[in-house]
């Protein structure tokens, strides 16, 4: 409790009058010896309550060691026990005496009405001409009001908070709301024009042309057996005797080749920078040009076919292995006598 008062208070102007007050009653001898260092402590505490208790507890063991050392001069044997219990009793007397006065306010609140005033209206409360402190008084006899609002007479007429429609801080308020606008709509601008960009890329970029809708559903099942041709699924489909004819003839070669160009062109058009829309044309064209050679493909394979058929019967016929059936020379002047009345012109 001590430590606390010592803190939260300082000793009051009265001081070294209680202390030397209290020390007339001690001893003489002892009296004389600590009047001047309890009236300087006195004054040091209403400084600093810190370094009061420093000095007390430093004052506390000076004394006690100097009533052993009286003690023990004056009787040998040991001081009497109620010698030694007045002491005590004094001391502890002084001590309580020093906290209550340590303990006691120098201070007074003081209510300021006209700076209470000031701070409501400014703040939250309205703009209240009757509560303008200090007052006029009767018959505006009151100098401090003229002190106070006579060189401003239009301050309590005008409203000057800082929240009211008009105020500065409304303004403010007002001018942070307008920016935030505009700059939502700065915003949204710049989100609009990434968002296109972004569009923009996607539609020319060849790195996403494999995602477009149109070659997912229709040119990669139309072009796969150009984009994925082989040996095999180009003469597997033909008979061995006219495999062994594309390949003597070169044929299946000419074929091989064709491919491949197509399918660099179409790898070109597909990872170039270019709009969609000439990508599918490019898509487009390439396919009427597969289907072209793909006809031509299967027209030469099937002539090989028939090649192949027409010099086996022509063999037959040269070694006299195809017998003729019902023929006479008259057959071959009727057959032209029937052609001759069938034409038209």
């Amino acid at each position: 409790m001590l430590m606390a008062c010592l803190k939260e208070t300082r000793l009051s102007l009265l001081m070294p009058v209680f202390t030397l007050a209290i020390l007339s009653k001690f001893d003489h001898d002892l009296a004389s010896q600590s009047k001047a260092a309890f009236a300087g402590l006195s004054f040091l505490l209403f400084f600093s309550a810190e370094f009061a208790v420093i000095v007390l507890v430093a004052i506390v063991r000076f004394f006690t060691k100097v009533n052993k050392i009286i003690y023990l001069i004056n009787f040998q044997a040991g001081p009497p026990v109620h010698l030694k219990n007045k002491f005590m009793n004094r001391l502890f007397f002084l001590i309580a005496l020093f906290t209550g006065l340590q303990c006691t306010y120098a201070q007074r609140a003081i209510e300021d009405k006209a700076m209470i005033y000031q701070q409501e209206r400014m703040v939250y409360k309205q703009w209240d001409r009757g509560k303008f402190e200090p007052g006029s008084g009767f018959l505006g006899l009151n100098p401090y009001y003229w002190l106070t609002w006579g060189l401003h007479p239009n301050y309590p007429d005008t409203d000057r908070r800082p929240l009211v429609a008009w105020g500065p801080q409304s303004q403010r308020l007002g001018m942070v709301g307008t920016m935030n606008g505009v700059s939502n709509g700065y915003k949204l601008e710049a989100d609009t024009l990434r968002n296109t960009s972004l569009l923009e890329i996607a539609n020319v970029s060849g790195a996403v042309s494999a995602a477009d809708p149109l070659w997912i559903l229709y040119y990669n099942k139309e072009l796969k057996p150009v984009m994925e041709h082989s040996p095999a699924s180009m003469l597997n489909p033909l008979a061995p005797a006219v495999r062994a004819k594309v390949l003597s003839e070169g044929l299946y070669g000419w074929y091989k080749h064709e491919l491949e160009v197509l399918k660099e062109r179409i790898d070109g058009a597909r990872t170039a920078d270019m709009d969609r829309g000439s990508r599918i044309l490019a898509y487009h064209r390439m396919l009427q040009e597969y289907r072209v050679l793909s006809a031509t493909w299967a027209t030469r394979t099937a002539n090989g076919m028939k090649s192949i058929n027409l010099t086996g019967e022509r063999d037959k016929v040269k070694q006299g292995q195809v017998p003729i059936q019902n023929w006479n020379p008259d057959s071959d002047v009727e057959i032209a006598n029937q052609v001759i009345q069938s034409r038209k012109y």
